[in-house]
């Protein structure tokens, strides 16, 4: 459930949430690119609220459809290019989409990001329009009802205070 396939030159490798997946030249990274051009920590994978977070650890680029990036949220198959557009290539894709498995809300059935939220603030969305700040440390800055306009003051006020903290 929520796992990552990994593909690599010709090989593949399945993580679990909890793990914390290193990709580069280094030998005691999970997957290790022996290209001289990537980084030797060049990226890291993490399962969060919203699913598996890529992020480029290192000097060396990483590239998207030909497109610089320093960070994705992998939810449907992926390939990365590490180092260059035509450098080596990772294939991730998530055997089970986050948050394709519910979209409940409220209670045993709640998808893993309203679950998260309910455990770290004992605030119980009730309606999809309901909002949720996430602070620069991943963790919940403000919760606001589905009335509370996304351009309002009271999300402003919000937003304004996390980025000063």
């Amino acid at each position: 459930m929520n796992e990552l396939q990994v593909t690599f030159d010709g090989r593949s490798y399945t993580f679990q949430p909890g793990q914390t997946v290193y990709i580069g030249r280094l030998s005691d990274n999970s997957i290790v690119v022996g290209d001289p051009t990537v980084s030797r920590r060049h990226a890291q994978l993490t399962w969060g609220p919203v699913g598996w977070l890529f992020e480029n650890l290192g000097q060396a680029r990483t590239f998207h459809n030909g497109q610089e990036i320093r960070q994705v949220i992998v939810r449907k198959p992926t390939e990365l290019s590490l180092a260059a557009p035509q450098g080596p290539v990772l294939h991730l894709e998530p055997l089970e989409p986050a948050g394709s498995q519910a979209t409940f809300q409220a209670g045993p059935q709640a998808a893993p990001f309203y679950a998260w939220v309910r455990a770290q603030t004992g605030w119980e969305p009730r309606w999809n329009f309901n909002k949720v700040l996430i602070g620069r440390d991943g963790g919940i800055a403000a919760t606001f009802a589905s009335g509370d306009e996304p351009q309002g003051a009271t999300v402003a006020a919000a937003i304004t205070a996390a980025l000063q903290a």
